[in-house]
Parts: structure tokens; C-alpha cells; sequence
């Protein structure tokens, strides 16, 4: 997966978790947990790190809050970010 691949995939998990809150459907609940779990195995391959983050993400569900799913979520897309920048040198 290319990073700017990466990049949308990972931010595709915050709108994904505010429709959760708003609409508060057990089938878009099932969606955004079905997703994290995908997400989980593609992250793998990239980092470790990134793959527990979504692992937790998944783990917290409903529990967690905006600002948690938010930070983790700019955390993740930091990192690739900062890889991609690496790499490039």
C-alpha cells in the first residue's frame, strides 16, 4: 500500500466513528468495527505500532471518545508521514 493509500485509509476511521455517535445504528457500529479489523491487517505490514493503535481503537469501540479516535488517527498518519520523509532521503 503506498503511503498516500495508507494516509486516507487511516483517516477514513474518524468519519467513520462520528457516524457511529450520530446515528447511533448497530449496523454502522458492525461497519466501523469490521473496518478497524481490516484496517488492522493492512496496517501490519507498515508498523507494528500503527497495527495496536487500530487494535485498540477496535478494542475501546463506542467506549472511546472523539478526541481519543482523533489523536490516534493524526498519530498514525504523523508516523507515515514522517516515514515517507524518511524514506525519501
Amino acid at each position: 500500500m503506498n503511503k498516500d493509500k495508507a494516509i486516507a485509509a487511516i483517516y477514513k476511521i474518524l468519519p467513520m466513528y462520528e457516524e457511529v455517535v450520530e446515528t447511533q445504528s448497530e449496523m454502522v457500529y458492525r461497519a466501523y468495527l469490521a473496518y478497524l479489523s481490516r484496517l488492522s491487517v493492512m496496517v501490519a505490514s507498515i508498523d507494528d505500532g500503527m497495527t495496536s493503535m487500530v487494535r485498540g481503537l477496535e478494542a475501546l469501540g463506542q467506549d472511546a471518545d472523539h478526541d481519543q479516535v482523533r489523536r490516534t488517527v493524526f498519530h498514525m498518519i504523523h508516523v507515515l508521514d514522517k516515514d515517507g520523509e524518511r524514506d525519501a532521503v
